[in-house]
């Protein structure tokens, strides 16, 4: 973890002298697809743009709802989990669920290029869905050591592959790129103990969540791979670097429909699907500091 560290803070100090350097050279970059300028940071949060996201945008975070509570909720008991199902100690169960964090950062880099040149980012999801469910369905119904070891290794496959293409989704899903979740988490993992403590500290009950969360993250995946067919606005996740390039008109063209015609309609969507997630992160502090009252968030 220490080496991981350094390594970060290594990263990060080349990205930011990075980021002067472009800043000073270059100046006024604009899309080359719709012409947009492009900004690294706002000086103030539009919050008329918060309450106006576009639908495709909601489509990506009901997906990041239920794949990152299962990543997180399952991290957080991946070590015990290994320790009883591998009958071994919990030293050899932490390098286990190091493995399964971490075995697969070198993808992302490489997951980062193919997005950036291929695009199906929504293709992406469902494979990452997909895994999720695949590794939490082994996970409640093959309980072996090779059953688990199975599912640990398509979960650390997985798990690489959610935060690169979740952020580049988000990204590409709004119209202005100047308007650049874990709540759940903390709900969930209030409702696993609780499963986890009545079933004596035994996996039978609660990997049963997992295995719920996984496929409603596939579902959700194979939902917004449907409306990519039909739907030009959630279709450009699928598009290549090419691909936009030459569409940089239609795109425009959504967007003025987007800002015209449709706009109220869009408006009550995201009205609402704003007001859902505020009201899931008033549940989850919610959820937590009765969790620190009551000592059931151990």
């Amino acid at each position: 973890m220490v080496g991981m560290n350094l390594f970060t803070n290594l990263a990060t100090v080349f990205l930011f002298l990075l980021v002067r350097f472009c800043s000073s050279r270059y100046s006024s970059i604009a899309d080359p697809s719709t012409g947009e300028k492009l900004t690294e940071k706002n000086k103030k949060v539009d919050f008329k743009k918060v309450v106006e996201m576009p639908w495709p945008f909601w489509c990506i975070m009901a997906f990041t709802i239920f794949q990152t509570t299962t990543a997180n909720v399952f991290s957080q008991n991946a070590t015990e989990l290994a320790e009883q199902r591998f009958d071994t100690d919990s030293v050899t169960a932490g390098w286990y669920t190091a493995v399964l964090q971490y075995a697969g950062f070198f993808i992302v880099p490489l997951l980062g290029i193919f997005i950036d040149v291929v695009g199906q980012r929504v293709s992406v999801m469902c494979v990452c869905g997909a895994g999720c469910f695949i590794s939490m369905a082994l996970v409640c119904w093959a309980p072996t050591v090779k059953g688990t070891a199975a599912a640990f290794g398509i979960y650390a496959a997985a798990y690489t592959l959610g935060p690169t293409v979740i952020i580049d989704s988000i990204r590409t899903s709004m119209w202005h790129q100047g308007a650049f979740e874990t709540v759940m988490s903390c709900i969930i993992r209030i409702l696993t103990g609780a499963l986890q403590d009545a079933d004596n500290n035994a996996y039978t009950r609660v990997v049963r969540v997992y295995a719920f969360f996984g496929c409603a993250s596939l579902c959700v995946s194979l939902i917004i791979l449907a409306l990519s067919f039909v739907s030009p606005d959630l279709g450009r996740l699928q598009w290549s670097r090419k691909k936009r390039l030459l569409q940089g008109n239609l795109i425009n063209e959504r967007l003025e429909r987007f800002e015209g015609a449709m706009r109220q309609r869009n408006k009550r969507i995201s009205v609402v699907c704003f007001g859902f997630t505020m009201m899931l992160m008033l549940g989850g502090w919610s959820a937590y500091f009765w969790g620190v009252a009551t000592g059931n968030n151990k």
